[in-house]
């Protein structure tokens, strides 16, 4: 079994603290926007770190299923059983049906940001990467790194609400899991002193704060990049790089079993957050009586609300992962 390299782990948690951080609803649209550069992007290129050519198509697309599309079509399934009547009954209680209806189309048409989606991009980028590897070294540089993002661009432009943005989200994220993969052995082998991390850590957040006014709010989130997606590309790298850096400079407390636990719980903590986000959203509404509707936590109370999703989802991934792994993408029980 290989051994686990804990601080890519706690780079995976970090990864995850920012998808929940967002997803909460942030009062201070520059501070949403910034965490948009990296936190798909390092999510991404942490999955082409990790990415093993299969021997054979068949093989892969059967690993990939398992691991990435079925865990995905569970989740959804009990989403829909559970939390998603509650939201659509809370929500939309006039257009009950109407808006459940929409719920279970989005899913399956993938024109709309529905459940998971980032996970279907990831399954579709694995069948792109094992045809893409076949290919001579300057074709694959080639293609991954500008056909494919202009290719995302184009049908983006020319097709918009035409085609699943799976699909060419699968193509915008491309280039961040082909780098992630080019440089898996430098990063899994990453030998630096702390003060060296720290400072690359530190310039890197510098300059995504500097890039973030041509950035703006264009992403890999569902389908808002558009013209901006080479600057999303330059911070993408940038704040990828940072996320890297301060989980290098952090090594004594990745060791920790419950950073390991959850750096290998990415996908119940990316598919399990729906019933914790509304309930910390309702809560904050309680006890400090805010009356607007949206976005509405200050960045220090979401962050707090993170870590307290976090530190509730940790016993469900242990129990998960020794109980019912396949929830986890596992397809082996962990003791």
């Amino acid at each position: 079994m290989q051994k686990r390299i804990e601080w890519l782990d706690l780079a995976k948690v970090l990864t995850m603290f920012f998808v929940i951080f967002d997803h909460l609803g942030l009062r201070n649209p520059n501070v949403s926007s910034w965490v948009y550069l990296f936190h798909l992007p390092t999510f991404f290129l942490i999955s082409g770190v990790f990415y093993k050519q299969p021997q054979t198509f068949v093989v892969g697309l059967q690993k990939d299923a398992l691991r990435l599309l079925l865990p995905v079509l569970i989740w959804w399934l009990i989403g829909m059983l559970m939390w998603q009547p509650f939201f659509s009954l809370y929500f939309h209680r006039q257009e009950f049906w109407n808006s459940y209806m929409q719920a279970v189309t989005d899913f399956f048409s993938g024109y709309q940001m529905s459940f998971g989606w980032f996970m279907v991009a990831l399954f579709l980028i694995k069948i792109e990467m094992f045809f893409l590897n076949k290919q001579k070294p300057y074709i694959r540089y080639l293609t991954a790194l500008v056909v494919m993002p202009l290719g995302a661009w184009f049908l983006k432009y020319l097709m918009d609400g035409l085609l699943p943005f799976y699909l060419t989200n699968s193509l915008a994220a491309f280039p961040f899991f082909f780098v992630g993969h080019l440089m898996s052995d430098k990063i899994k082998g990453l030998s630096l002193k702390n003060i060296s991390a720290i400072v690359i850590m530190t310039i890197c957040f510098i300059t995504t704060i500097i890039l973030l006014p041509h950035v703006g709010h264009v992403s890999l989130n569902a389908v808002e990049y558009g013209n901006g997606i080479g600057w999303m590309y330059v911070a993408g790298l940038i704040g990828s790089l940072m996320i890297i850096m301060f989980s290098y400079s952090l090594k004594y407390i990745s060791k920790h079993h419950v950073i390991n636990i959850l750096g290998g719980g990415t996908v119940v903590l990316l598919l399990f957050q729906p019933p914790f986000l509304y309930l910390f959203k309702k809560l904050y509404k309680v006890l400090f009586h805010i009356q607007i509707s949206g976005a509405y936590f200050d960045t220090i109370s979401a962050a707090v609300a993170t870590l307290l999703i976090m530190m509730l989802m940790y016993p469900a991934i242990v129990w998960i992962n020794k109980h019912i792994p396949i929830l986890n993408g596992l397809t082996k029980k962990v003791r």
